[in-house]
């Protein structure tokens, strides 16, 4: 009765892909036989299974994948989502992906949202660093290496986001400028949440949502929220951009919300916004 008492207990609380959680269990079963006996060592095991079957969904929820794991689990990610939420840089890489697949989502019905944090491209030793940054850890060209490439990349992000926001329905953009540089990037969707490095083909760390018990996860989500409040705001709501908008446009939008001294680079951000390069991540 003691062993068949044990036994019970262990298949009941485990499933029996967990190896970790058998090979613990086995040891646990050998002790408390001794120490307890039948029913004593029964509900010791209950109480030990369900201790080690916690921590062990607590590992599960994170794991290190590899580049090409991370681009197709992002990719994945925008197919099963309505909300994407982004604390990086530059944001090319959700305005060149998210933004024309909600978009698409959008023309079924769907309702979207993405949130954008990036640099604020005003602040001069912010973007100095990282461009400084991009061009140190880059063994692949990419167009990042100044800080004038940086500015027309955020502005190209800020202009498709208005764009978005003023002519999209059922898709819902902000934009927040951060005036700090984290060199790691943070993706989060209603699902998962991803931590990026810029350099290319570097692995990545996935935070899976476990609705019981997601510690990661809503950090993840409860970090952006606190970098958003801290942010500034861009104002792509009320002031008003053409749905396919020239160089006139973006100069005078540059110059309507805050950013006259950089109308002059209106030219280099029109060809960066109808661009869909990005890197795979």
């Amino acid at each position: 009765m003691t062993l068949l008492a044990i036994q019970y207990v262990t298949v009941v609380l485990i499933d029996e892909k967990h190896d970790f959680l058998q090979a613990a269990l086995l040891t646990v079963q050998l002790v408390a036989t001794g120490l307890f006996g039948g029913v004593g060592a029964a509900a010791f095991i209950a109480f030990v299974t369900r201790y080690l079957f916690k921590h062990e969904r607590k590992l599960e929820q994170v794991e290190i994948i590899d580049a090409l794991t991370s681009h197709h689990s992002h990719l994945h990610a925008i197919e099963v989502t309505d909300n994407w939420y982004h604390n990086g840089h530059i944001g090319r890489w959700v305005r060149t992906e998210v933004l024309p697949r909600f978009k698409e989502a959008a023309r079924g019905g769907a309702s979207k949202t993405v949130k954008f944090i990036v640099i604020d491209p005003s602040n001069e030793p912010l973007v100095a660093a990282y461009a400084e940054h991009r061009d140190q850890v880059d063994a692949i060209p990419d167009g990042l290496d100044t800080k004038l490439d940086a500015r027309v990349e955020i502005f190209a992000t800020i202009i498709r986001a208005a764009v978005y926001q003023q002519h999209v329905p059922g898709v819902e953009v902000e934009v927040y400028l951060r005036q700090d540089l984290d060199l790691f990037r943070v993706d989060t969707s209603d699902e998962r949440a991803f931590t990026t490095l810029t350099r290319v083909r570097t692995p990545a760390l996935l935070f899976h949502h476990d609705p019981e018990d997601g510690d990661h996860y809503n950090a993840a989500k409860r970090n952006f929220e606190k970098a958003r409040v801290m942010a500034q705001k861009v104002d792509v709501d009320s002031t008003v951009i053409a749905r396919d908008p020239g160089v006139e446009d973006i100069a005078d939008f540059l110059t309507n919300t805050g950013f006259a001294q950089f109308a002059a680079m209106a030219d280099d951000v029109w060809k960066r916004a109808q661009s869909n390069y990005n890197r795979t991540r």
